[in-house]
Protein backbone atom coordinates (compact mmCIF):
# COMPACT_ATOMS: atom_id res chain seq x y z
CA UNK A 1 0.00 0.00 0.00
CA UNK A 2 3.13 2.70 0.45
CA UNK A 3 4.14 1.84 -2.57
CA UNK A 4 0.70 2.44 -4.15
CA UNK A 5 0.57 5.38 -2.08
CA UNK A 6 3.66 6.65 -3.42
CA UNK A 7 2.66 6.24 -7.10
CA UNK A 8 -0.77 7.86 -6.88
CA UNK A 9 1.18 10.93 -5.11
CA UNK A 10 3.63 11.16 -7.87
CA UNK A 11 1.37 10.64 -10.82
CA UNK A 12 -0.73 13.18 -9.10
CA UNK A 13 2.19 15.69 -8.41
CA UNK A 14 3.18 15.22 -12.50
CA UNK A 15 -0.39 16.29 -13.58
CA UNK A 16 0.49 19.54 -12.21
CA UNK A 17 2.85 19.97 -14.25
CA UNK A 18 0.68 20.36 -17.19
CA UNK A 19 -1.72 23.70 -16.00
CA UNK A 20 2.22 25.60 -16.28
CA UNK A 21 3.19 23.71 -19.62
CA UNK A 22 -0.66 24.94 -20.76
CA UNK A 23 -0.67 28.49 -19.79
CA UNK A 24 2.56 29.00 -21.51
CA UNK A 25 1.63 27.76 -24.40
CA UNK A 26 -1.61 29.67 -25.00
CA UNK A 27 0.08 32.98 -23.73
CA UNK A 28 3.28 32.42 -25.97
CA UNK A 29 1.71 30.28 -29.02
CA UNK A 30 -2.11 30.41 -29.07
CA UNK A 31 -3.10 33.74 -28.51
CA UNK A 32 -0.48 35.68 -30.42
CA UNK A 33 -1.20 33.38 -33.68
CA UNK A 34 -5.03 33.57 -33.08
CA UNK A 35 -4.50 29.77 -33.03
CA UNK A 36 -8.10 28.99 -31.60
CA UNK A 37 -8.31 25.22 -33.10
CA UNK A 38 -5.37 24.72 -31.16
CA UNK A 39 -6.75 25.92 -28.11
CA UNK A 40 -9.91 23.91 -28.24
CA UNK A 41 -7.50 20.97 -28.75
CA UNK A 42 -5.44 21.88 -26.08
CA UNK A 43 -8.85 22.47 -23.43
CA UNK A 44 -9.91 18.99 -23.95
CA UNK A 45 -6.58 17.67 -22.88
CA UNK A 46 -6.38 19.80 -19.87
CA UNK A 47 -9.69 18.70 -19.13
CA UNK A 48 -9.05 15.07 -19.09
CA UNK A 49 -6.09 14.82 -17.19
CA UNK A 50 -7.53 16.83 -14.44
CA UNK A 51 -10.32 14.28 -14.64
CA UNK A 52 -8.03 11.75 -13.83
CA UNK A 53 -6.46 13.99 -11.27
CA UNK A 54 -9.54 13.39 -9.65
CA UNK A 55 -9.57 9.84 -9.46
CA UNK A 56 -5.50 10.24 -8.46
CA UNK A 57 -6.20 12.49 -5.38
CA UNK A 58 -9.61 10.40 -3.98
CA UNK A 59 -6.76 7.36 -4.38
CA UNK A 60 -4.55 8.94 -2.73
CA UNK A 61 -7.13 9.76 -0.22
CA UNK A 62 -8.35 6.14 0.45
CA UNK A 63 -4.43 4.71 0.29
CA UNK A 64 -3.59 7.42 3.30
CA UNK A 65 -6.63 6.43 5.18
CA UNK A 66 -6.51 2.76 4.99
CA UNK A 67 -2.83 2.76 5.87
CA UNK A 68 -3.24 5.23 8.69
CA UNK A 69 -6.51 2.79 10.41
CA UNK A 70 -3.47 -0.10 9.71
CA UNK A 71 -0.96 1.86 11.55
CA UNK A 72 -3.47 2.88 14.27
CA UNK A 73 -4.60 -0.82 14.93
CA UNK A 74 -1.01 -2.18 14.58
CA UNK A 75 0.36 0.20 17.33
CA UNK A 76 -2.80 0.39 19.72
CA UNK A 77 -2.64 -3.72 19.34
CA UNK A 78 0.85 -3.63 20.12
CA UNK A 79 0.42 -1.13 23.47
CA UNK A 80 -2.29 -2.95 24.49
CA UNK A 81 -0.58 -6.28 24.25
CA UNK A 82 2.52 -4.63 26.28
CA UNK A 83 0.24 -3.28 29.06
CA UNK A 84 -0.89 -6.91 29.74
CA UNK A 85 1.97 -8.66 29.84
CA UNK A 86 4.74 -6.31 31.34
CA UNK A 87 5.32 -6.83 34.91
CA UNK A 88 3.39 -4.82 37.17
CA UNK A 89 6.48 -2.89 38.97
CA UNK A 90 6.71 -0.92 35.62
CA UNK A 91 3.23 -1.16 34.35
CA UNK A 92 1.12 2.34 33.71
CA UNK A 93 -1.00 3.09 36.64
CA UNK A 94 -3.32 5.90 35.11
CA UNK A 95 -6.46 4.60 33.25
CA UNK A 96 -6.89 8.18 31.79
CA UNK A 97 -3.40 8.63 30.64
CA UNK A 98 -3.82 5.41 28.77
CA UNK A 99 -7.04 6.55 27.38
CA UNK A 100 -5.52 9.57 26.37
CA UNK A 101 -2.28 8.16 25.12
CA UNK A 102 -4.47 6.01 22.48
CA UNK A 103 -6.35 8.85 21.46
CA UNK A 104 -2.48 10.29 20.74
CA UNK A 105 -1.54 7.12 19.41
CA UNK A 106 -4.87 6.91 16.77
CA UNK A 107 -3.82 10.59 15.32
CA UNK A 108 0.07 9.97 14.70
CA UNK A 109 -0.97 6.89 12.70
CA UNK A 110 -3.17 8.76 10.95
CA UNK A 111 -1.03 11.52 9.76
CA UNK A 112 1.85 9.34 9.15
CA UNK A 113 0.50 8.17 5.83
CA UNK A 114 0.40 12.22 4.49
CA UNK A 115 3.84 12.83 6.26
CA UNK A 116 5.12 9.62 4.09
CA UNK A 117 3.62 10.68 0.94
CA UNK A 118 4.96 14.49 1.99
CA UNK A 119 8.49 13.18 1.80
CA UNK A 120 8.59 10.93 -0.27
CA UNK A 121 6.88 12.60 -3.56
CA UNK A 122 6.15 15.93 -2.70
CA UNK A 123 9.34 17.13 -1.56
CA UNK A 124 10.99 15.39 -5.04
CA UNK A 125 8.39 16.85 -7.06
CA UNK A 126 8.89 20.54 -5.40
CA UNK A 127 12.93 19.56 -6.56
CA UNK A 128 11.60 18.93 -9.94
CA UNK A 129 9.28 22.15 -10.05
CA UNK A 130 12.26 24.38 -8.30
CA UNK A 131 14.79 23.08 -11.34
CA UNK A 132 11.49 24.07 -14.53
CA UNK A 133 10.80 27.39 -13.05
CA UNK A 134 14.60 28.00 -13.18
CA UNK A 135 14.91 26.49 -16.69
CA UNK A 136 11.82 28.92 -17.76
CA UNK A 137 12.71 31.96 -15.69
CA UNK A 138 16.06 32.01 -14.54
CA UNK A 139 16.59 34.21 -11.21
CA UNK A 140 12.98 33.92 -10.38
CA UNK A 141 13.53 31.13 -9.03
CA UNK A 142 15.19 32.87 -6.15
CA UNK A 143 11.90 33.49 -5.05
CA UNK A 144 10.49 30.56 -4.21
CA UNK A 145 13.73 29.12 -2.70
CA UNK A 146 13.49 32.11 0.05
CA UNK A 147 10.32 31.42 0.24
CA UNK A 148 10.92 28.00 1.97
CA UNK A 149 13.58 28.97 3.74
CA UNK A 150 11.50 31.78 5.16
CA UNK A 151 8.11 29.13 6.02
CA UNK A 152 10.76 26.92 7.43
CA UNK A 153 12.39 29.28 9.92
CA UNK A 154 8.37 30.68 10.82
CA UNK A 155 7.17 27.12 11.32
CA UNK A 156 10.61 25.96 13.38
CA UNK A 157 10.13 28.84 15.75
CA UNK A 158 6.43 28.24 16.30
CA UNK A 159 6.91 24.85 16.63
CA UNK A 160 9.28 24.72 19.33
CA UNK A 161 6.90 27.22 21.02
CA UNK A 162 4.25 24.75 20.43
CA UNK A 163 6.01 21.99 21.46
CA UNK A 164 6.99 23.40 25.22
CA UNK A 165 3.41 24.57 25.76
CA UNK A 166 1.85 21.30 24.43
CA UNK A 167 4.11 19.00 26.55
CA UNK A 168 2.68 21.10 30.06
CA UNK A 169 -0.82 21.04 28.55
CA UNK A 170 -0.29 17.59 28.19
CA UNK A 171 0.79 16.25 31.71
CA UNK A 172 -2.09 19.06 33.02
CA UNK A 173 -4.55 17.19 31.14
CA UNK A 174 -4.16 13.49 31.93
CA UNK A 175 -4.29 15.14 35.56
CA UNK A 176 -7.64 16.61 34.96
CA UNK A 177 -9.00 13.15 33.48
CA UNK A 178 -7.76 11.40 36.86
CA UNK A 179 -9.70 14.00 38.87
CA UNK A 180 -12.39 13.77 36.82
CA UNK A 181 -12.45 9.69 37.13
CA UNK A 182 -11.82 9.71 40.42
CA UNK A 183 -14.72 12.19 41.21
CA UNK A 184 -17.06 9.98 39.55
CA UNK A 185 -15.79 7.13 41.63
CA UNK A 186 -16.06 8.24 44.90
CA UNK A 187 -19.39 10.49 44.15
CA UNK A 188 -21.30 9.35 47.38
CA UNK A 189 -17.83 10.19 49.26
CA UNK A 190 -17.64 13.50 48.00
CA UNK A 191 -21.71 14.13 48.52
CA UNK A 192 -21.44 13.02 52.37
CA UNK A 193 -18.07 15.33 53.27
CA UNK A 194 -19.89 17.98 51.08
CA UNK A 195 -16.80 19.14 49.34
CA UNK A 196 -18.43 19.92 45.80
CA UNK A 197 -17.53 23.34 45.85
CA UNK A 198 -14.07 22.85 46.65
CA UNK A 199 -13.28 19.90 44.27
CA UNK A 200 -15.10 22.52 41.73
CA UNK A 201 -12.93 25.09 42.85
CA UNK A 202 -9.78 22.83 42.28
CA UNK A 203 -10.81 21.35 38.89
CA UNK A 204 -11.90 24.88 37.62
CA UNK A 205 -8.25 26.08 38.51
CA UNK A 206 -6.55 23.24 36.50
CA UNK A 207 -9.20 23.29 33.54
CA UNK A 208 -8.62 27.41 33.57
CA UNK A 209 -4.56 26.16 33.76
CA UNK A 210 -4.85 23.30 31.13
CA UNK A 211 -6.61 25.91 28.48
CA UNK A 212 -4.08 28.54 28.91
CA UNK A 213 -1.77 26.08 27.61
CA UNK A 214 -3.35 24.49 24.52
CA UNK A 215 -4.50 27.71 23.73
CA UNK A 216 -0.38 28.58 23.50
CA UNK A 217 0.23 25.73 21.45
CA UNK A 218 -2.82 26.44 19.20
CA UNK A 219 -1.80 29.99 19.19
CA UNK A 220 1.59 29.17 18.00
CA UNK A 221 0.71 26.92 15.56
CA UNK A 222 -1.99 29.31 13.85
CA UNK A 223 0.30 31.98 14.14
CA UNK A 224 2.68 29.90 12.06
CA UNK A 225 0.25 28.96 9.66
CA UNK A 226 -0.99 32.36 9.07
CA UNK A 227 2.45 34.04 8.63
CA UNK A 228 3.36 31.21 6.18
CA UNK A 229 0.29 31.63 3.98
CA UNK A 230 1.10 35.95 3.90
CA UNK A 231 4.59 34.69 3.03
CA UNK A 232 3.14 32.74 0.18
CA UNK A 233 1.59 35.74 -0.77
CA UNK A 234 4.88 38.04 -0.78
CA UNK A 235 6.72 35.51 -2.55
CA UNK A 236 4.52 35.26 -5.37
CA UNK A 237 4.65 38.97 -5.82
CA UNK A 238 8.40 39.02 -5.43
CA UNK A 239 8.58 36.12 -8.22
CA UNK A 240 6.16 38.79 -10.26
CA UNK A 241 8.73 41.46 -9.44
CA UNK A 242 11.86 39.98 -10.48
CA UNK A 243 9.84 38.35 -14.01
CA UNK A 244 8.82 41.86 -15.12
CA UNK A 245 12.08 42.83 -14.62
CA UNK A 246 13.66 40.07 -16.75
CA UNK A 247 10.49 40.62 -19.34
CA UNK A 248 11.92 44.54 -19.64
CA UNK A 249 15.09 43.00 -20.36
CA UNK A 250 13.98 40.22 -22.98
CA UNK A 251 15.08 37.61 -21.22
CA UNK A 252 11.69 35.75 -20.63
CA UNK A 253 8.23 35.70 -22.30
CA UNK A 254 5.15 36.51 -20.31
CA UNK A 255 3.81 33.23 -20.67
CA UNK A 256 7.11 31.69 -19.13
CA UNK A 257 6.19 34.71 -16.26
CA UNK A 258 2.73 33.57 -15.66
CA UNK A 259 3.73 29.90 -15.33
CA UNK A 260 6.56 30.81 -12.87
CA UNK A 261 3.99 32.21 -10.91
CA UNK A 262 1.66 29.56 -11.12
CA UNK A 263 4.62 26.80 -9.86
CA UNK A 264 5.55 29.27 -7.10
CA UNK A 265 2.39 28.30 -5.57
CA UNK A 266 2.46 25.05 -6.01
CA UNK A 267 6.17 24.65 -4.59
CA UNK A 268 5.06 26.49 -1.69
CA UNK A 269 2.29 24.87 -0.88
CA UNK A 270 3.37 21.52 -0.28
CA UNK A 271 6.39 22.53 1.61
CA UNK A 272 3.81 23.88 4.06
CA UNK A 273 1.90 21.56 4.59
CA UNK A 274 4.91 18.78 5.36
CA UNK A 275 6.47 21.21 7.85
CA UNK A 276 2.93 21.70 9.35
CA UNK A 277 2.24 17.67 9.56
CA UNK A 278 6.28 17.67 11.15
CA UNK A 279 4.96 20.35 13.70
CA UNK A 280 1.46 18.19 14.75
CA UNK A 281 4.08 15.52 15.25
CA UNK A 282 6.67 17.08 17.38
CA UNK A 283 3.63 18.60 19.22
CA UNK A 284 2.67 15.45 19.93
CA UNK A 285 6.26 14.03 21.27
CA UNK A 286 5.64 13.92 25.12
CA UNK A 287 2.27 10.67 23.97
CA UNK A 288 4.90 9.22 21.82
CA UNK A 289 7.92 8.97 24.47
CA UNK A 290 5.00 7.66 27.03
CA UNK A 291 4.10 5.08 23.89
CA UNK A 292 7.50 4.10 23.55
CA UNK A 293 8.52 3.65 26.79
CA UNK A 294 5.76 1.29 27.81
CA UNK A 295 6.18 -0.72 24.24
CA UNK A 296 9.56 -1.12 25.47
CA UNK A 297 9.21 -2.66 29.03
CA UNK A 298 10.33 -6.20 28.62
CA UNK A 299 7.39 -8.93 28.99
CA UNK A 300 7.37 -11.01 31.86
CA UNK A 301 8.74 -14.23 31.32
CA UNK A 302 10.78 -17.39 32.83
CA UNK A 303 15.20 -17.25 32.97
CA UNK A 304 17.23 -20.05 32.58
CA UNK A 305 14.05 -23.01 32.08
CA UNK A 306 16.71 -25.98 32.22
CA UNK A 307 14.94 -28.20 35.49
CA UNK A 308 11.94 -26.35 35.51
CA UNK A 309 8.85 -28.17 36.44
CA UNK A 310 6.69 -29.26 33.85
CA UNK A 311 3.24 -30.12 35.49
CA UNK A 312 1.17 -28.00 37.85
CA UNK A 313 2.80 -26.31 41.30
CA UNK A 314 2.69 -28.54 44.27
CA UNK A 315 2.72 -25.56 46.23
CA UNK A 316 5.88 -25.54 48.15
CA UNK A 317 7.58 -22.03 48.82
CA UNK A 318 10.43 -21.25 50.61
CA UNK A 319 11.82 -17.37 50.81
CA UNK A 320 15.20 -17.13 52.46
CA UNK A 321 16.22 -13.17 53.38
CA UNK A 322 13.73 -11.93 51.08
CA UNK A 323 13.67 -7.93 50.83
CA UNK A 324 11.12 -5.96 48.43
CA UNK A 325 10.46 -2.27 47.70
CA UNK A 326 8.18 -0.50 45.59
CA UNK A 327 9.44 1.56 42.90
CA UNK A 328 9.87 5.63 44.39
CA UNK A 329 9.19 4.30 48.09
CA UNK A 330 11.89 5.60 50.26
CA UNK A 331 11.48 2.21 52.32
CA UNK A 332 10.93 -1.50 52.03
CA UNK A 333 7.68 -3.59 52.27
CA UNK A 334 9.50 -6.21 53.05
CA UNK A 335 12.64 -6.69 54.75
CA UNK A 336 14.46 -10.20 55.50
CA UNK A 337 11.67 -12.61 55.12
CA UNK A 338 12.01 -16.09 55.43
CA UNK A 339 9.58 -18.91 56.01
CA UNK A 340 9.06 -22.03 54.18
CA UNK A 341 5.44 -23.44 53.14
CA UNK A 342 4.88 -27.10 52.56
CA UNK A 343 2.47 -28.53 50.06
CA UNK A 344 -1.16 -29.19 51.84
CA UNK A 345 -0.29 -26.41 54.03
CA UNK A 346 -2.61 -24.12 55.62
CA UNK A 347 -1.39 -21.04 56.84
CA UNK A 348 -2.75 -17.24 57.93
CA UNK A 349 -0.89 -14.34 57.63
CA UNK A 350 -1.88 -11.48 59.92
CA UNK A 351 -1.22 -8.07 61.15
CA UNK A 352 -1.41 -4.64 61.20
CA UNK A 353 -2.38 -2.31 58.08
CA UNK A 354 0.47 -1.67 56.02
CA UNK A 355 2.72 -4.31 57.41
CA UNK A 356 3.45 -6.33 54.23
CA UNK A 357 0.90 -9.03 53.73
CA UNK A 358 -0.27 -8.14 50.86
CA UNK A 359 3.04 -7.74 49.09
CA UNK A 360 4.07 -10.93 50.79
CA UNK A 361 1.26 -12.19 48.68
CA UNK A 362 1.55 -10.38 45.38
CA UNK A 363 5.10 -11.78 45.25
CA UNK A 364 4.67 -15.79 45.41
CA UNK A 365 2.57 -15.55 42.15
CA UNK A 366 5.33 -13.51 40.63
CA UNK A 367 3.59 -10.86 39.89
CA UNK A 368 6.71 -9.06 41.44
CA UNK A 369 10.36 -9.64 41.60
CA UNK A 370 12.70 -9.87 44.74
CA UNK A 371 14.74 -6.84 45.64
CA UNK A 372 17.18 -9.03 47.49
CA UNK A 373 17.21 -12.75 49.09
CA UNK A 374 15.72 -15.76 47.53
CA UNK A 375 12.65 -17.48 46.40
CA UNK A 376 12.15 -21.12 45.63
CA UNK A 377 8.68 -23.12 44.23
CA UNK A 378 8.34 -26.46 44.41
CA UNK A 379 12.37 -26.22 44.85
CA UNK A 380 13.57 -24.45 41.81
CA UNK A 381 14.43 -20.66 41.21
CA UNK A 382 11.49 -18.89 40.80
CA UNK A 383 12.65 -17.33 38.17
CA UNK A 384 13.06 -20.27 36.45
CA UNK A 385 9.11 -20.79 36.16
CA UNK A 386 6.99 -18.84 33.52
CA UNK A 387 4.57 -16.33 35.49
CA UNK A 388 1.61 -17.69 33.44
CA UNK A 389 2.24 -21.52 34.25
CA UNK A 390 2.67 -20.57 37.60
CA UNK A 391 -0.65 -18.36 37.53
CA UNK A 392 -2.45 -21.20 35.79
CA UNK A 393 -1.60 -23.64 38.88
CA UNK A 394 -2.63 -21.05 41.40
CA UNK A 395 -6.19 -19.78 42.91
CA UNK A 396 -5.48 -15.86 43.68
CA UNK A 397 -7.63 -13.01 45.13
CA UNK A 398 -6.77 -9.73 45.26
CA UNK A 399 -7.92 -7.67 48.40
CA UNK A 400 -9.94 -5.27 46.26
CA UNK A 401 -11.86 -7.16 43.37
CA UNK A 402 -12.04 -5.60 40.38
CA UNK A 403 -15.28 -6.12 37.98
CA UNK A 404 -15.66 -6.05 34.02
CA UNK A 405 -18.84 -4.92 32.72
CA UNK A 406 -20.48 -7.83 31.70
CA UNK A 407 -22.19 -11.21 32.95
CA UNK A 408 -21.60 -12.95 35.83
CA UNK A 409 -20.96 -15.75 34.74
CA UNK A 410 -18.02 -13.96 32.15
CA UNK A 411 -16.38 -12.24 35.25
CA UNK A 412 -15.93 -15.75 37.06
CA UNK A 413 -14.40 -16.91 33.79
CA UNK A 414 -12.47 -14.43 32.67
CA UNK A 415 -8.62 -15.69 31.04
CA UNK A 416 -10.33 -19.25 31.07
CA UNK A 417 -11.52 -20.14 27.29
CA UNK A 418 -12.41 -23.94 28.05
CA UNK A 419 -14.82 -24.15 31.30
CA UNK A 420 -15.36 -27.42 33.03
CA UNK A 421 -18.92 -27.21 34.40
CA UNK A 422 -18.48 -29.13 37.17
CA UNK A 423 -15.19 -26.93 38.32
CA UNK A 424 -17.68 -23.74 37.43
CA UNK A 425 -20.74 -25.53 39.61
CA UNK A 426 -18.43 -26.06 42.58
CA UNK A 427 -16.62 -22.49 42.19
CA UNK A 428 -19.82 -20.75 42.58
CA UNK A 429 -21.01 -23.12 45.16
CA UNK A 430 -18.16 -22.40 47.80
CA UNK A 431 -17.73 -18.60 46.98
CA UNK A 432 -21.61 -17.69 47.34
CA UNK A 433 -22.18 -16.71 43.75
CA UNK A 434 -24.90 -19.19 43.42
CA UNK A 435 -26.67 -17.75 45.53
CA UNK A 436 -26.56 -14.21 43.75
CA UNK A 437 -27.34 -15.86 40.12
CA UNK A 438 -30.32 -17.30 42.15
CA UNK A 439 -31.85 -13.82 43.25
CA UNK A 440 -31.96 -12.62 40.19
CA UNK A 441 -33.95 -13.42 36.94
CA UNK A 442 -31.14 -13.45 34.62
CA UNK A 443 -28.97 -15.72 36.74
CA UNK A 444 -25.30 -15.82 35.18
CA UNK A 445 -26.40 -13.41 32.56
CA UNK A 446 -26.62 -10.63 35.11
CA UNK A 447 -24.96 -7.67 34.11
CA UNK A 448 -22.49 -6.79 36.32
CA UNK A 449 -22.23 -3.02 35.58
CA UNK A 450 -18.81 -0.50 34.96
CA UNK A 451 -16.16 -2.32 37.89
CA UNK A 452 -18.92 -4.61 38.88
CA UNK A 453 -21.24 -1.50 40.58
CA UNK A 454 -23.99 -3.33 40.30
CA UNK A 455 -23.02 -5.98 42.93
CA UNK A 456 -22.11 -4.85 46.26
CA UNK A 457 -18.69 -5.02 48.31
CA UNK A 458 -19.52 -8.79 49.44
CA UNK A 459 -21.03 -9.48 46.27
CA UNK A 460 -17.86 -8.50 44.31
CA UNK A 461 -15.88 -10.79 46.96
CA UNK A 462 -18.03 -13.85 45.83
CA UNK A 463 -17.59 -13.31 42.34
CA UNK A 464 -13.65 -13.11 43.13
CA UNK A 465 -13.50 -16.02 45.13
CA UNK A 466 -15.03 -17.73 42.16
CA UNK A 467 -12.59 -17.09 40.13
CA UNK A 468 -10.01 -17.84 42.54
CA UNK A 469 -12.06 -21.39 42.46
CA UNK A 470 -12.43 -21.53 38.60
CA UNK A 471 -8.99 -23.77 37.63
CA UNK A 472 -9.78 -26.28 40.43
CA UNK A 473 -5.98 -24.87 41.67
CA UNK A 474 -3.76 -27.17 44.05
CA UNK A 475 -2.98 -23.95 45.90
CA UNK A 476 -5.01 -20.79 46.86
CA UNK A 477 -3.97 -17.38 47.62
CA UNK A 478 -6.30 -15.12 49.41
CA UNK A 479 -5.89 -11.51 50.51
CA UNK A 480 -8.78 -10.70 53.07
CA UNK A 481 -11.36 -12.84 50.85
CA UNK A 482 -14.46 -12.31 53.12
CA UNK A 483 -13.69 -8.61 54.68
CA UNK A 484 -16.37 -7.02 52.73
CA UNK A 485 -18.70 -9.96 53.28
CA UNK A 486 -21.77 -9.51 55.99
CA UNK A 487 -21.27 -12.32 59.12
CA UNK A 488 -23.81 -15.03 57.81
CA UNK A 489 -22.17 -14.78 53.65
CA UNK A 490 -18.75 -14.99 55.74
CA UNK A 491 -19.79 -18.06 57.70
CA UNK A 492 -20.95 -20.10 54.90
CA UNK A 493 -18.31 -19.78 52.22
CA UNK A 494 -15.96 -20.44 55.57
CA UNK A 495 -17.66 -23.58 56.14
CA UNK A 496 -17.51 -24.14 52.14
CA UNK A 497 -14.32 -23.55 52.14
CA UNK A 498 -12.97 -26.15 55.07
CA UNK A 499 -14.12 -29.07 52.54
CA UNK A 500 -12.81 -27.35 49.61
CA UNK A 501 -9.18 -27.03 50.46
CA UNK A 502 -8.99 -30.55 52.29
CA UNK A 503 -5.98 -31.30 50.76
CA UNK A 504 -4.87 -28.03 49.02
CA UNK A 505 -2.55 -25.49 50.12
CA UNK A 506 -3.98 -22.38 51.71
CA UNK A 507 -2.51 -19.26 51.85
CA UNK A 508 -4.47 -16.52 53.48
CA UNK A 509 -3.86 -12.63 54.81
CA UNK A 510 -6.68 -11.72 56.73
CA UNK A 511 -7.68 -9.32 59.82
CA UNK A 512 -10.97 -11.28 60.57
CA UNK A 513 -10.49 -13.99 62.94
CA UNK A 514 -13.27 -16.36 62.05
CA UNK A 515 -11.27 -17.32 58.60
CA UNK A 516 -8.23 -18.39 60.72
CA UNK A 517 -10.13 -20.92 61.51
CA UNK A 518 -9.11 -22.78 57.85
CA UNK A 519 -5.49 -22.49 58.88
CA UNK A 520 -3.14 -24.57 61.16
CA UNK A 521 -0.24 -22.33 60.96
CA UNK A 522 0.02 -18.48 62.18
CA UNK A 523 2.48 -15.38 60.45
CA UNK A 524 2.41 -12.43 62.08
CA UNK A 525 4.27 -9.46 60.29
CA UNK A 526 4.42 -5.65 61.34
CA UNK A 527 6.23 -3.30 59.11
CA UNK A 528 7.92 -5.70 56.69
CA UNK A 529 8.98 -8.11 58.95
CA UNK A 530 7.80 -11.82 60.75
CA UNK A 531 7.70 -11.39 64.31
CA UNK A 532 5.66 -14.52 65.18
CA UNK A 533 5.63 -18.03 62.82
CA UNK A 534 3.84 -21.17 64.07
CA UNK A 535 1.17 -23.05 65.01
CA UNK A 536 -2.33 -20.58 64.92
CA UNK A 537 -3.37 -21.24 68.67
CA UNK A 538 0.14 -20.55 69.93
CA UNK A 539 0.80 -17.54 67.57
CA UNK A 540 -3.07 -16.10 68.61
CA UNK A 541 -2.38 -17.32 72.77
CA UNK A 542 1.08 -14.95 72.34
CA UNK A 543 -1.05 -12.06 70.30
CA UNK A 544 -3.63 -11.71 73.41
CA UNK A 545 -1.03 -12.13 76.17
CA UNK A 546 1.15 -9.37 74.42
CA UNK A 547 -2.16 -7.06 73.91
Amino acid sequence: RLLQLWVAAGLSNMVLLTLPLFITTVYDRVIPHGAFETLAALTIGIVIIFAVDIGLRANRVNLQEAIGVSASHRLQTRFYRKLLHTPLAASEKSSSGISALLGEVDHVAMALPALFAGYLSDLPFVLIMLTLVGFLTGPVVLAPVTGILLIGVVNLFGSLRARRAAGEAHGLKLKLQDETIASAMMLPTVKAMGAEGELLRRWENRLDETAFKMHRARQSVAVAGQTGMVLTQLIIAFAIVIGAVQINAGAMTLGNLAAAVLLVGRILSPVSQVIALSGQLGNMRAALVTYFRVVDQPDEKAGDSSGRPDGAIKGAFRLHKASFGYDGSPSLSLEQVSFEIKPGEKVGIIGRNGCGKSTLLALLPRFYELSSGTFRIDGFDSRQISPQLLRRSLGVMFQDTVLMQGSLRANICLGVSDVCEVDFRRAVEVSGVLEIARRHPQGFSLDVGPRGEALSGGERQMVGLARALLRNPGVLILDEPTSAMDNTAESRVISALANYVRGRTLIVATHRTQILSLVDRVILMDRGRILADGPRDQVLSGLRKAS
